[in-house]
């Protein structure tokens, strides 16, 4: 990298390129003696029937490096303390001019100076060094620039023709508020200047945790059964699909993700395997299967996931449904059910007519639990509009219904639902 005073010093080395070229053409007898070469704007030089023969390398725009202004991001941490020093990388553009009050003379000198840049398309180390190296004394200005560290950039610097249409032209030279002289354009890329500003510097790494994993990604191709009736006992699922087992593999559930659980081989080839039910609320259910890595503090990291998939837990009324004291043609039922819902949850009670009326069709009904009477010694339904009579019931929490017993039919051979049943 270089410092801030890396522009000058480009400026100062294609000068040098240029003002050699000119003297080694042994051109002093048409031109007249050096120096043949400034870095002034065109409006600081004398212009007119005096004016002297010699070259103008005017930097008259720099712009940013496209290949390298986003080298080193980020270099900010989130608190926005610089953690990093990405380089300021620079294209400068010149205009390399002609000057002299004879006739040809400012066009000899363009062309030695143009051909002089196209024998050197790279400012190479060497040659970067030898300007700033040449026998002493320095002046001032060349003692500061060869600290710029131009000849220690990690790539060197190019320098290419850049072509100017007339409307370029014109518009540089309305800018430059001076009479126009023969010229031409070049590119010098890229000035690479090293930041200075403070960065923080993490401190080493005390012990290295490397682990070596085959990381396969899993996939669910179903989930059996699906739907779960509630249990008070252990409740498992049946997974069937690809790369379902191996280390660090975990099946986790996502309404309950601090539980997850191992997954146990139920056949070859790790293709179906079987898994505990964690607790879970009553409804749809997702889970994913991971492979998980510990890596750095705890808890294990997800590296690999599969699609997820999803089961309806049915919950179960635990004993008969009872009936409150009716009002106004309104009869609340308490339901206990299990798992127990909460008031989160959308609960419906439905009852389907057991028995109606000869000649009547049978009545179903379905109703909605205010999550007010969602509590954990039952939920509480408010009925109306029903006939009298014996109903059976079900419970539907977040899309999952309970499940209904059944009995022998009257034929045989068949079964009919009988319970449970609540009489309204």
């Amino acid at each position: 990298m270089s410092t801030a005073l890396a522009i000058a010093a480009t400026t100062r080395v294609i000068s040098s390129i240029i003002d050699q070229a000119v003297q080694g053409a042994d051109a002093s007898a048409i031109v007249g003696p050096p120096p043949y070469l400034t870095s002034k704007a065109p409006d600081q030089l004398e212009t007119g029937a005096s004016e002297a023969a010699r070259l103008s390398l005017f930097l008259y725009h720099v712009t940013y490096n496209q290949g390298w202004r986003e080298a080193g991001l980020a270099s900010r941490n989130g608190a926005g303390a610089g953690i990093d020093r990405p380089p300021l990388a620079l294209d400068l553009h010149y205009m390399l001019i002609a000057y002299g009050d004879s006739e040809y003379i400012p066009q000899v000198l363009l062309g030695l100076g143009m051909q002089a840049l196209h024998e050197t398309p790279f400012l190479y180390r060497q040659q970067i060094s030898n300007v700033f190296t040449s026998p002493p004394p320095l002046s001032p200005v060349d003692a500061a620039l060869a600290t710029a560290g131009l000849a220690a950039q990690v790539e060197m610097i190019k320098i290419t023709p850049e072509p100017l249409s007339t409307e370029d032209l014109s518009k540089l030279w309305t800018a430059f508020g001076s009479k126009f002289r023969p010229s031409a354009g070049y590119l010098a890329t890229v000035v690479l200047i090293e930041s200075t500003a403070p960065v923080q510097s993490a401190l080493p790494v005390q012990a290295r945790n490397l682990q070596v994993l085959q990381l396969l990604q899993p996939d669910i191709a179903a989930v059996t059964p699906m739907y779960l009736p509630w249990a008070s006992g252990s409740l498992s699922l049946t997974l069937t699909g690809t790369n379902l087992t191996g280390q660090g593999v975990t099946v986790v559930f996502d309404n309950n993700p601090t539980a997850p659980q191992s997954p146990q081989p139920a056949g070859p080839g790790g293709g179906t395997v079987t898994v505990t039910v964690p607790p879970l609320p009553a409804g749809i259910n997702t889970l994913r299967v991971v492979q998980q890595v510990a890596v750095g503090a705890p808890p294990p990291k997800n590296v690999v996931e599969s699609n997820v998939s999803l089961f309806y837990l049915q919950p179960l009324i635990q004993q008969p449904p009872t009936t409150g004291a009716a009002s106004g043609g309104r009869t609340p039922v308490t339901v206990r059910l299990d798992p127990v819902p909460d008031s989160t949850q959308k609960v419906q009670l439905l009852l389907n007519e057991l028995s109606p009326p000869v000649s009547a069709a049978p009545l179903s009904f379905t109703f909605d639990a205010d999550p007010s009477q969602i509590r954990p010694d039952g939920v509480t339904f408010t009925t109306f509009g029903t006939r009298p009579g014996a109903y059976l019931v079900r419970v539907r929490v977040d899309g999952a219904e309970s499940v209904l017993a059944t009995g022998p039919g009257t034929d045989p051979g068949t079964t009919v639902y009988s319970g449970p049943v609540v009489t309204l």
